[in-house]
């Protein structure tokens, strides 16, 4: 978990320098998420991380709030509908 969080970040940051240098608002090419993520983002699971940032440039202080669930809410939508006899 600790590895795909560190990948994110680093995507992140790459975005934000990119939209800084280029004189855009960070992230402003991203959409804020469906409310069905923020809805299971709420019921989730916190996760207590602990990211080493040291010696990393970055545009802008970062914070990471991760949290899990037990399935993708998409699945847990379309697997509650579906039946078998």
């Amino acid at each position: 978990m600790e590895a795909a969080l560190d990948t994110l970040l680093k995507v992140a940051r790459a975005h934000i320098n990119y939209d800084l240098r280029h004189g855009r608002q960070p992230l402003s090419a991203f959409a804020a998420a469906p409310r069905l993520y923020w809805e299971a983002f709420a019921g989730a699971t916190r996760v207590d991380i602990r990211l080493d940032l040291a010696g990393e440039e970055t545009a802008a202080p970062m914070r990471v709030i991760a949290a899990t669930l037990p399935q993708h809410p998409i699945v847990k939508l379309y697997c509650e509908r579906v039946r078998t006899a």
